[in-house]
């Protein structure tokens, strides 16, 4: 319950719908460059944190 209603937070935070940012999460999908923008404002880290491996 607990983990739905935080992805669903993150979901309205970078506006994405929940079952998007599951594909997304689970690798069924490869986002666009505006969409990691979008999650990493949501998150509050650089781009460049977001994705750095």
């Amino acid at each position: 319950m607990i983990a739905t209603s935080l992805r669903l937070a993150g979901a309205r935070a970078c506006n994405k719908d929940r079952q998007a940012l599951e594909k997304l999460e689970n690798g069924k999908v490869n986002p666009t460059i505006y969409s990691l923008y979008e999650i990493s404002k949501a998150l509050e880290v650089s781009l460049q944190q977001l994705v750095k491996f």
